[in-house]
């Protein structure tokens, strides 16, 4: 039962990591046009610099949980590498716990700041005018997903040790 669940949380995470690969796509085109704009023309229309500001941090929340299943993140293992394998998986464990408690902070904080952006009508202060609560949205759903991820890698480490 767990495995499929496993599988399920793996390709929702691979769905947003390929939303923000395209979104890094998107991003250079987006500057490209800018820049080749601003040299042809002189100007260039606002909101084809404020969306690659936007972009970019959709995508930094919506990729971090498929870094995270691949251990593909910042990690500081100056000690670890010291450890012999049972007291390496016990800080594994505790770093986990750790990490998940501000994942868990960081979905419920999120989550009431995009909901209060919503409630007001708020909307960003540049050309593009997006609701507030889009673009914040994605640190919640960012954390959930985390959250979700390291409760897999819990799971795994307490069952095979992985």
């Amino acid at each position: 039962m767990w495995s499929i669940l496993d599988r399920w949380l793996e390709g929702i995470e691979f769905f947003f990591f390929s939303l923000s690969a395209a979104a890094v796509g998107v991003m250079t085109l987006m500057i490209g046009a800018d820049v080749a704009l601003r040299f042809f023309t002189g100007a260039s229309p606002g909101w084809l610099s404020d969306l690659p500001i936007f972009l970019n941090i959709m995508m930094a929340f919506l990729a971090m949980a498929f870094m995270m299943r691949r251990r593909q993140h910042i990690v500081v293992d100056l000690l670890l590498v010291y450890l012999s394998p049972s007291k390496r998986r016990v800080a594994r464990v505790v770093t986990l716990c750790i990490a998940q408690l501000f994942f868990v902070i960081l979905l419920y904080a999120g989550t009431r700041v995009a909901w209060r952006s919503y409630e007001l009508g708020n909307v960003s202060y540049t050309a593009f005018e997006v609701p507030m609560f889009i673009l914040q949205s994605a640190i919640p759903l960012g954390a959930l997903l985390l959250v979700c991820e390291g409760i897999s890698q819990l799971i795994k480490l307490i069952q095979r040790g992985d």
